[in-house]
C-alpha cells in the first residue's frame, strides 16, 4: 500500500505501542521481555493492510552456578538462570562426563540434591538452549563434607584432594 498519505500503527503481541507511528520500528535494549510477534499496521484513503513478524531473542545469562560447600546428608541446588524468547530449554550436565544419577533432580534452571552423599559433589553446568542457539554455564561445583567440617573432596584441583579440619 504505497502512498503519501500513509499512517503507521505498531503492535506487539496484539497491544498497541503508543508513540510507534513511523514506517520503521526500532527496538533498542532488546530483552527475552521483548520477544514476541510484531505488526505494522498501515492505513490510507484505500484502506488498510498490515504484516507481522515474530522477534526471536538468543538465550543470555542472568546469573550462572556458584560453588556451593554442604554437610553430608544435606541438600544443595545450584541455580543457572537464562533468558530467552520463547523461554530456554535447560539441561544440566557433570564435567567428568558421569551420569547424574536418580537422587538428583533436574528441573528447569535448578539442580537439586536433597541429600548429598559421596559422589555426589563435582563439577556440574548447564546447557541453555533457545531458537537454535545453545549457551553454556561457568561451572558450578558442590563439595560435600562431613559434619566434623572434614571436606571429602575439594574438585577446585581435582588432581589431589583436600582436607579441611575443624575439630
Amino acid at each position: 500500500m504505497g502512498g503519501p498519505n500513509n499512517t503507521y500503527l505498531w503492535q506487539a503481541n496484539g497491544t498497541e505501542l503508543v508513540g510507534e507511528t513511523l514506517q520503521i520500528l526500532v527496538l533498542p535494549n532488546v530483552t527475552a521481555s521483548t520477544g514476541g510477534m510484531y505488526t505494522c499496521v498501515v492505513s490510507n484513503q484505500a484502506g488498510n493492510d498490515s504484516a507481522s513478524t515474530s522477534v526471536f531473542v538468543y538465550p543470555y545469562f542472568v546469573s550462572q552456578p556458584r560453588d556451593v560447600v554442604v554437610s553430608v546428608g544435606s541438600s544443595a541446588m545450584l541455580i543457572c538462570v537464562v533468558e530467552s524468547f520463547p523461554n530456554p530449554a535447560y539441561q544440566w550436565q557433570r564435567m567428568d562426563g558421569r551420569p547424574i544419577h536418580g537422587g538428583v533432580s533436574t528441573i528447569g534452571r535448578n539442580l537439586t540434591i536433597s541429600s548429598i552423599q559421596y559422589g555426589d559433589e563435582g563439577e556440574y553446568y548447564c546447557n541453555a538452549s533457545a531458537n537454535g542457539q545453545t549457551i553454556v554455564s561457568e561451572v558450578g561445583v558442590i563439595i560435600g563434607r562431613l559434619q566434623s567440617d572434614i571436606i571429602i573432596m575439594s574438585l577446585k584441583n581435582p588432581v589431589r584432594e583436600a582436607f579441611l579440619c575443624g575439630f
